[in-house]
């Protein structure tokens, strides 16, 4: 059909719309490969946190403090592996500020967990508020983090709701809030 038409204004027309079907077509493709990409970011970042079982160790440590429980295990004698668990969220928030992962996301896998340990006095005491100059990124990250969560809870409009419980301040003697 092309080669019929000679030199027309229709041929023109015609390659005009084939150019512009095929950049849709690759400007489709891209935001497939774009939320595949970052699918498999999110997976890789919950497999590096879920690998790691000191992690795990202290945030259910956490947790038992939280609460009131015995703990599995004494975090004063986990100083490395707490600094580890920071140094991953402290990675986190250069990756969201860098535009690699939002709030909204972040709140979803890493909320809890983030917010049970660094509310955690012991690990205040301990390391973020000795260290506070070397954690700038933590602090900072609990304060969008926080400021998230606060506005989602005036979205629902419920009191008690799953975000102002996450926040997890003020609870019992082991519980503050990291800028009280």
């Amino acid at each position: 059909i092309y080669s019929c038409m000679g030199e027309s204004v229709l041929k023109e027309i015609l390659i005009v719309v084939i150019s512009l079907l095929a950049a849709v077509a690759a400007l489709l493709q891209m935001q497939k490969s774009t939320a595949l990409t970052t699918g498999g970011f999110i997976l890789n970042l919950q497999e590096v946190y879920n690998g790691n079982s000191d992690f795990l160790l202290i945030f259910l440590s956490c947790w038992e403090d939280f609460k009131g429980e015995e703990r599995q295990c004494d975090l004063s004698e986990k100083r490395e592996s707490i600094i580890n668990y920071l140094t991953f969220f402290e990675s986190i928030y250069i990756m969201m500020q860098e535009g690699c992962l939002n709030i909204q996301l972040l709140d979803e896998l890493f909320g809890r967990r983030f917010f049970m340990v660094v509310n955690n006095k012991t690990v205040q005491d301990m390391e973020l508020a000795v260290n506070s100059e070397y954690y700038t990124n933590i602090y900072k990250l609990y304060d969008i983090w926080k400021a998230h969560r606060i506005k989602q809870e005036k979205k629902e409009q419920k009191k008690n709701c799953r975000y102002t419980d996450a926040l997890i301040h003020c609870y019992n003697e082991n519980y503050k809030d990291l800028f009280d």
